[in-house]
């Protein structure tokens, strides 16, 4: 009898443990076909947003006409299509800062991308627009021609300072008179670095057009307007850390000589 209770309780032991393990199979299952619907249904959203963005860049030659287009946008900084003169290009749009609608055009989130380009580079662009980028002269030409874009420059420290300039008026002339750089009225907290560049051309290391007896793309290791050289070189060196030299990512009034993280320049429509 007692061998016969022991058989019965090694063989309930066993049913249940089938029965467990049954459930954790149906249990398994579940949850990989709810990550699989899951994973399926972001596949579709992002191939929808990928259709859509193909859409808008027919029609949209800057942030702003999406925004205004789109208002559902609003809000969601990303990478999107925009038709510029007769190319498409990827360009980040931040869709909210003091209202969203700004296009980008220069970006800089750490030290993976080498800024110390040639001329054509920086004439049709270079890098990721979802990190660091370039949109390119060309590009910059045409979405300011008409002499209506306002610039945000947002900036920030190491230790996570942030501070950002403004200007009411930015534009850039075409390349037969080297991107020549117009820029005014100033407004922000981080001091006006760029009026000391106005009015000057477009440097780069295989073509020197500032006023300095040298060429200060090669000693500040960027493309740039420089002057004699610069108090602003967004393209510079990336320095890592808050290191000094006028050769990193600076913006002399506000933090003179130091190395900033990151910065972000873009440009919209004033109206």
């Amino acid at each position: 009898m007692n061998e016969m209770n022991a058989t019965l309780r090694i063989s309930g032991v066993e049913v249940l443990a089938r029965q467990i393990k049954i459930i954790e199979d149906k249990f398994e299952s579940f949850a990989v076909s709810v990550n699989d619907t899951i994973n399926n249904d972001q596949r579709v959203l992002n191939e929808l947003n990928q259709s859509l963005s193909e859409v808008l860049s027919n029609n949209c030659g800057s942030c702003r006409e999406i925004l205004r287009k789109y208002p559902f946008y609003e809000g969601r900084d990303g990478v999107y299509k925009l038709h510029v003169a007769s190319e498409v290009k990827s360009v980040y749009c931040d869709m909210s800062t003091d209202g969203g609608g700004w296009t980008a055009i220069q970006r800089r989130q750490d030290g993976s991308t080498d800024f110390y380009r040639t001329w054509s580079e920086y004439k049709q662009g270079f890098g990721d627009p979802s990190k660091n980028y370039w949109i390119g002269n060309d590009a910059i030409y045409e979405l300011t021609k008409n002499k209506d874009q306002e610039l945000r420059v947002d900036l920030q420290r190491f230790n996570g300072d942030k501070a950002y300039a403004q200007c009411s008026t930015f534009y850039i002339a075409d390349e037969d008179t080297k991107y020549k750089l117009n820029v005014s009225g100033f407004s922000g907290t981080a001091g006006d670095s760029l009026k000391y560049h106005n009015g000057y051309k477009f440097t780069t290391k295989d073509q020197d057009n500032d006023g300095y007896s040298g060429n200060c793309a090669v000693s500040n290791k960027g493309g740039w307007w420089y002057r004699v050289c610069a108090y602003a070189n967004l393209n510079g060196q990336y320095g890592r850390s808050s290191v000094s030299g006028s050769q990193y990512l600076v913006w002399y009034h506000w933090k003179y000589w130091e190395a900033l993280k990151q910065t972000l320049m873009m440009v919209r429509h004033r109206n």
